[in-house]
């Protein structure tokens, strides 16, 4: 958070020494992102990335299922593998095939 200063507090493992000055300066800054909202709008932030990555990795899952878009994945990836087709290129001509249903123009 911009608006927060951390504290740098010494702790030692072997005496336990700082233990419970760590544990509120965890909660204090637990509860200041609390009041501030800055919690809330980091998780809504959160559920909105895990949103577009779920539906990418269901639209992948999709993709890699059709039987053409399958068959020209082998021969696209080793285009691209030897620089003689861009990924994004390799990406349009597999997008198309699923969006086409068909398996021409490879």
């Amino acid at each position: 958070s911009a608006s927060w200063t951390p504290q740098v507090i010494t702790v030692s493992s072997v005496t336990g020494d700082g233990l419970d000055r760590a544990y509120e300066a965890i909660q204090r800054h637990h509860r200041f992102l609390e009041a501030s909202g800055e919690r809330a709008a980091r998780r809504a932030v959160q559920a909105e990335a895990a949103l577009w990555s779920d539906i990418g990795d269901a639209l992948l899952e999709t993709v890699k299922r059709r039987p053409d878009v399958a068959k020209a994945i082998p021969q696209i990836e080793s285009q691209v593998r030897m620089g003689t087709l861009a990924p994004a290129a390799g990406a349009r001509r597999l997008l198309d095939l699923m969006l086409s249903g068909s398996a021409g123009n490879l």
